[in-house]
């Protein structure tokens, strides 16, 4: 309950506390963040590339804690270019490097992949009707995920753990 007291003398540890409770308390009531969001893609000898970007006009609810964005900065604020504009190539440089696998799921992850199953599915129809519909109800979820554990396809660590059997199968 939100009340006009403020809580006087509270050890450190408590006060981070109700400081970080109340922050998003604030921030859950603030306006939206609004952005100017900007996606440019270049065609360079049949190769496309692409770039994004984008620019906050209204802080909105990041004025609570004055949060930025990870990727705020200069190199965020996109010129301005018009379609079919021909753009000289400044510099390129090829770089070596490897893709990382997404990490493990935990159960709340996993969770959240069966309620938004189809993100990753490139064709337009299919991802819209397992958006709809994701693996399972809310109330079979959990069901799902223990016979998983049961019939011994994941096992439990950190983070969840494809197991041997599992494995077999992926292989094949």
């Amino acid at each position: 309950m939100i009340t006009g007291n403020m809580p006087k003398d509270l050890p450190p540890d408590e006060k981070t506390i109700y400081e970080m409770i109340a922050g998003r308390m604030l921030e859950a009531f603030s306006p939206k963040c609004v952005k100017d969001a900007t996606s440019i893609t270049l065609a360079c000898s049949d190769v496309l590339f692409e770039v994004t970007g984008s620019i906050i006009k209204q802080a909105g609810w990041r004025k609570v804690f004055n949060e930025k964005e990870d990727n705020e900065d200069e190199a965020n604020n996109l010129p301005k270019v018009c379609e079919g504009e021909n753009l000289p190539i400044i510099q390129s440089e090829v770089l070596e490097k490897q893709t990382k696998p997404k990490p493990l799921h935990t159960e709340s992850s996993l969770l959240s992949a069966m309620e938004g199953a189809g993100k990753e599915v490139e064709n337009e129809e299919e991802r819209e009707a397992m958006r709809e519909s994701g693996i399972g109800t809310p109330a079979t979820r959990a069901a799902i995920i223990e016979t998983l554990f049961a019939r011994d396809y994941i096992v439990r660590d950190l983070r969840f753990v494809l197991s041997k059997i599992c494995l077999k199968y992926v292989k094949e």
